[in-house]
């Protein structure tokens, strides 16, 4: 079978089966109290959140960060671990006062 009538089956399979999925969350929901659904909808919009954030930054975009932060650190623009520590030291002691 050629590829591309492999990936529209392959298609085809997934929106069938997620057609499906669909249809028994809808069945049950009706069964659910406000307090569950409540805890469901806090449930999914935790899902896609997470899957947002996943998504959020492609190769493409992660590999330009990568080259601005080396070019950056090539200019001298970056700053030690040490002085990093010392600056996080002082900001606490303000914090405190």
């Amino acid at each position: 079978m050629p590829v591309c009538l492999q990936k529209v089956g392959k298609f085809v399979k997934t929106s069938i089966m997620a057609q499906a999925l669909d249809n028994e969350i809808l069945k049950y929901l009706p069964l659910l109290g406000n307090e569950e659904k409540k805890s469901l909808l806090s449930v999914i919009k935790s899902f896609l959140s997470l899957k947002n954030d996943s998504e959020s930054l492609s190769i493409e975009q992660y590999n330009a960060e990568i080259r601005e932060s080396e070019a950056e650190y090539e200019k001298g623009n970056y700053i030690t671990h040490d002085a990093m520590k010392k600056k996080v030291e002082q900001w606490q002691k303000n914090a405190a006062k």
